[in-house]
């Protein structure tokens, strides 16, 4: 809805009429008494034994496995009926070979459960951080499951139903092009002011600041890149956020420094909750309210890998997508492994990670002063490409720099589509080139940086 044609050329009250509607239609759907109890079990598993999270796990992991080898093509091969069946789930588990993404993408059909109900199915796309996103489908059931994980992640963080909550993330509420304030929109139905990270820059942190202390809210959810900005801001100008009824900053969708949690809590006063989770829905990890990492061990069951160096890949098998279901998918992040032994204050029994080590990408500095980060948006709904990466030589200029999907080349409406998805997120004042590639570099341990900027 906020690209369309019709709330871009709306005016603001409108817009945010709009935005309510959508808000609501969303509520109706998602948080029924299905997902309410779905909520009300999250909550109470959270303080099980080990013992009893343990049981859980392989039940449903039980259930998974056996359902996949009748319903599910790729596992009907793997888990072919002669072979495996009388094994502990763990062990069964432990038989198969690790999924990547490249799996998926070769025949994403195979991965479909044959039995599920006639019923909505909802698509969903990794970001694509190298140019390669990759399609998902879910039902209505599995959203709701991601919510209920999702808002009790929130509680954590102070949050209660009804509560004023910002956001700056993503979302293309506001054309880049426009140039002065209000760079946010007010969703009413969710009591949450939607705030454009395309915007921030030296010139609108201050309207920024204004608007988050007219709202007030109790709860911000930001990307790293988006909060750090504004705290970094406030200490550079020797100020404080003030804000009064806020309880904590629940960040996401990037990897979160820890120079940038000293930052963003010293500038807002408040705890950082830190978020790891995926589009795959494989794995997910939280901050507590003692500042620990967890791994949210009912979500799904995830194997750590170890190392020499005390870090582990991340490799997941998910409880809640029934119609896609992704059974030890490598992640390709790893976290720093917890070697202290302790248990954490808040009673939890879930397992304990040191740091989560994801995506360190660079952010995109533009003319007018702006720092753009999160960038993997601007594949969505682009095809040709095995790989990309965005490379910014100078202040007015940007590469992405393409590995295509097939050996004849990058096709000039690929390249279109590249160029406008990126000009909607910086603006039209930088020159984009798009080059095809063989190959694109890789750092030491063999990731691939997603965006690399020389302007510092």
């Amino acid at each position: 809805m906020l690209s369309h044609p019709l709330y871009r050329k709306s005016p603001v009250w409108l817009q945010e009429w709009l935005i309510a509607i959508r808000e609501s239609i969303r509520k109706i759907m998602r948080e029924d008494n299905e997902f309410r109890q779905l909520l009300a079990d999250a909550e109470l598993r959270q303080y099980w034994t080990f013992d009893q999270l343990q049981a859980f796990q392989e039940k449903e992991l039980g259930s998974l496995l056996n359902r996949a080898a009748i319903t599910v093509p790729h596992y009907q091969q793997l888990l072919s009926q002669n072979s495996s069946v009388a094994l502990e789930p763990l062990k069964k588990l432990t038989q198969l070979p690790l999924l990547t993404k490249r799996d998926i993408k070769a025949n994403p059909a195979a991965f479909i459960a044959s039995d599920m109900p006639k019923g909505p199915r909802f698509s969903i796309s990794t970001s694509g951080t190298t140019g390669s996103p990759l399609t998902l489908f879910q039902t209505l059931n599995s959203i709701k499951r991601e919510t209920a994980f999702a808002r009790r992640q929130m509680h954590w963080a102070g949050y209660k139903e009804g509560d004023k909550l910002a956001w700056i993330r993503g979302d293309m509420i506001v054309p880049v092009a426009d140039q002065n304030p209000p760079f946010w929109r007010f969703n009413r139905s969710a009591n949450s002011l939607m705030m454009s990270s395309y915007h921030l820059s030296e010139k609108n942190v201050s309207a920024y600041l204004e608007a988050l202390r007219e709202f007030n809210p109790v709860l911000i959810q930001a990307y790293p890149s988006s909060i750090s900005y504004l705290a970094n801001w406030l200490l550079n100008n020797g100020q404080q956020a003030n804000l009064s009824a806020l309880k904590g900053i629940m960040t996401s969708s990037e990897t979160l420094t820890n120079v940038q949690r000293e930052q963003i809590e010293t500038s807002f006063g408040v705890q950082v909750f830190d978020w790891y989770g995926s589009v795959e829905r494989v794995a997910a990890i939280g901050t507590c309210e003692y500042g620990r990492y967890h791994i949210i061990e009912d979500y799904s069951y995830l194997e750590l890998g170890s190392s020499s160096d005390d870090t582990a890949e991340i490799i997941g098998t998910g409880f809640n997508n029934a119609l896609m279901p992704l059974i030890r998918y490598a992640t390709g992040d790893s976290v720093e492994l917890e070697t202290s032994g302790t248990q954490c204050d808040c009673k939890r029994a879930f397992r304990l990670v040191k740091t989560i080590i994801g995506r360190m990408d660079d952010t995109i500095k533009t003319p007018d002063g702006r720092a753009i980060g999160r960038l993997d948006h601007i594949y969505k709904g682009v095809f040709d490409i095995n790989e990309a990466q965005i490379v910014q030589e100078t202040l007015n200029t940007i590469e992405i720099r393409v590995v295509p999907a097939r050996n004849g080349g990058l096709p000039e409406t690929t390249k279109q589509q590249l160029k406008l998805n990126l000009q909607a997120r910086i603006g039209l004042d930088m020159d984009i080139h798009i080059v095809k590639v063989a190959s694109l570099p890789r750092t030491k341990n063999g990731k691939l940086l997603a965006v690399i900027s020389k302007i510092k």
